[in-house]
């Protein structure tokens, strides 16, 4: 993969922020204690998807935890519109520590959050959750509309921001229903 590239063991450990011994040792599968932030930096590095990486380095057969997780329908990162929350299916992930108490996955239909690279067709895993951190990013309804949003708490004020600058914020004030479903923890890419 390092060959095909083109690009140095350095270079790659530049673009993904993991020190080059380490990256050295995940090549050549020393190492099997990775996150799938560490996946995806690898993969991204490389120019290739997160299937690619998990078939073709030796480390990652090694990753002896897999969670299955409920994919619940659409949610739309654009125009509010009311989420289903029924399962469609399953997606299997390396297990994380983030993927603590109730979580589920909804695929993104929409662009208002391309700024933080979630986009249309992604499947996004969500810790379900009624209150969330000033920043996060979170599957929210309002008034029965629901949607992904970064969450802004300024003084009482509740602003859930898009991350695209063709889409207004959304004020919420006290004449509206506001139910914090829960907060993004990880964007996954599906290519094909």
């Amino acid at each position: 993969m390092l060959k095909d590239s083109g690009k140095s063991v350095y270079a790659i450990a530049r673009e993904t922020g993991i020190s080059g011994s380490h990256l050295y040792k995940i090549l050549r599968g020393e190492e099997s204690n990775l996150t799938i932030e560490t996946l995806e930096g690898i993969a991204k590095a490389f120019g290739v998807t997160l299937t690619d990486i998990i078939s073709d380095m030796p480390s990652i057969h090694r990753i002896e935890k897999f969670v299955e997780i409920p994919v619940v329908g659409r949610i739309r990162a654009g125009r509010p519109t009311i989420a289903e929350e029924n399962v469609e299916g399953y997606c299997t992930i390396p297990a994380d520590p983030l993927l603590k108490g109730k979580v589920f996955a909804v695929k993104v239909a929409g662009d208002s959050m391309s700024g933080v690279g979630i986009f249309d067709g992604d499947l996004v895993i969500i810790r379900s959750q009624p209150t969330a951190e000033n920043m996060d990013i979170v599957l929210v309804c309002v008034d029965d509309d629901c949607f992904l949003r970064r969450f802004i708490l300024a003084d009482s004020t509740v602003v859930l921001e898009a991350a695209n600058k063709d889409y207004h914020a959304i004020i919420v004030d006290e004449t509206k229903k506001l139910e914090i479903k829960g907060v993004v923890l990880f964007s996954l890419k599906r290519f094909q």
